[in-house]
């Protein structure tokens, strides 16, 4: 009796030990990560003194699996290696061969490869148990199991002398963990791949869309030194705009607005908006078709190629070739007469019938270029630069109260402060598109 009650006490112990390898060999797929301790599956080998055994009778010894497939040229490359560090390193490690490939593949492969067929290492063949453990998809692939049974390393092809010695040394490695998924969806865009989680690892990128479902003509220019990004956004915008900010810089015309453009192309009209206001199907029709949005992000110390990155992009993608050049063109000049009315104080009292309409801009001992900013912005209807012949950190002092739209009136108010705003052709700086 005593024997029998033994007897199933061993029973069942033994059952209670072998059922999880069970469910995990028949069932169990996860993602186990270094820290993870290795579940004590029971594995087939070749050139192995034992036709199967456990996880678990290679404690005491660094295990190594070496993930790889008849496909990966690599891989068979590297056998001779993987031996000679076996043994070199003898029983302190266990490096064991792991491949998915069939029975029937491996020797078809042995057929046509001295290196794999004489490769003495110990190996799983058609494995189906040790692949679901670990989430990649790509080999060679290197799974370190330390000698408590714990997961070490889940890398790629890094396991050589040095970073074993480093090991067995008690040495902390610093190797990247692999990163990779089992639902990798190869045929997708690397931005849309997997709902987007390879997003994070987006270092430069440059993107023109089709007018998006928003009002549009959002402009941004990010500079984020914190997060080290610098980017373009335009949402929405006119292709000649587009151009406009390309082409803009701080000696050409700080604002779009007064970069002048000529078209010389056919059928140029197709980038002007409509001018009946009241065509709204024709509007709609211009809109849809020919606004667009560009973006852009580039590592914070590459900031500098942005207007060149558009530049290219917008030619690559609309056909239009850009070019700088001097042209004969009317503009706005801002002169002076009489520098000595610039920077005078302002009369306490006004002339007779003017005292009732407001002043629009006011400026009182402060640098040419704030009144400058105020003409060109008011005088933009006129569709010409305004240029200034004085020197913009010239002190001015001046109380306008002229209609920006009564170009002549606006000319006399500025004539009391020795200031000359008069038309005429000048050689500036134009923007010329062609096909």
């Amino acid at each position: 009796m005593k024997y029998l009650k033994y007897l199933v006490i061993l029973v069942a112990f033994a059952t209670r030990i072998m059922k999880p390898s069970a469910q995990i060999n028949d069932k169990l797929t996860v993602s186990l990560q270094p820290g993870d301790p290795m579940p004590d599956v029971n594995i087939n080998l070749r050139n192995y003194p034992f036709a199967s055994a456990r996880v678990s009778d290679f404690r005491r010894k660094l295990l190594i699996f070496d993930f790889w497939d008849i496909t990966c040229k690599s891989c068979i490359q590297s056998m001779p290696k993987m031996e000679a560090l076996q043994k070199q390193f003898n029983d302190r490690i266990q490096i064991i061969l792991v491949t998915k490939s069939t029975d029937a593949q491996v020797e078809r492969l042995f057929t046509r490869s001295a290196i794999a067929r004489d490769c003495s290492l110990p190996s799983i063949i058609g494995d189906t148990v040790l692949t679901r453990l670990f989430e990649f998809h790509s080999v060679p692939t290197h799974v370190w199991i330390d000698e408590q049974g714990i997961v070490n390393q889940f890398m790629g092809p890094y396991t050589t002398q040095k970073t074993i010695e480093t090991y067995l040394s008690g040495r902390k490695l610093n190797l990247p963990i692999k990163k990779e998924y089992r639902d990798f969806n190869a045929r997708s865009p690397l931005i849309k791949e997997g709902s987007g989680r390879q997003l994070k690892h987006l270092q430069f990128y440059s993107a023109i869309f089709k007018k998006i479902d928003d009002d549009g003509g959002r402009v941004s220019s990010i500079t984020d030194s914190v997060n080290q990004i610098a980017g373009y956004k335009f949402v929405n915008l006119p292709v000649l705009m587009l151009y406009q900010y390309a082409y803009i810089t701080s000696e050409l015309s700080p604002d779009y607005r007064y970069l002048q453009i000529a078209l010389e192309m056919d059928n140029s009209g197709r980038l002007i908006r409509p001018s009946d206001k009241n065509d709204g199907e024709a509007l709609a029709k211009w809109d849809t078709n020919t606004l667009f949005c560009y973006e852009s992000s580039v590592p914070f110390s590459k900031r500098s190629v942005l207007s060149d990155l558009m530049r290219r992009d917008l030619e690559g993608f609309f056909g239009f070739k850009a070019n700088v050049e001097k042209r004969k063109m009317p503009c706005i000049i801002l002169d002076v007469v009489d520098s000595a009315k610039m920077n005078r104080p302002l009369p306490t009292v006004d002339y007779p019938g003017n005292s009732a309409v407001p002043i629009k801009f006011k400026a009182t001992n402060q640098p040419l270029l704030v009144m400058l900013n105020y003409l060109k912005d008011k005088l933009y209807y006129q569709n010409v630069p305004v240029i200034c012949a004085i020197d913009k950190l010239t002190n001015v002092t001046v109380a306008l109260k002229s209609n920006p739209k009564d170009f002549d009136a606006l000319s006399a108010e500025l004539n009391q402060y020795g200031l000359s705003l008069y038309k005429e052709e000048r050689f500036i700086d134009v923007l010329v598109l062609r096909d």
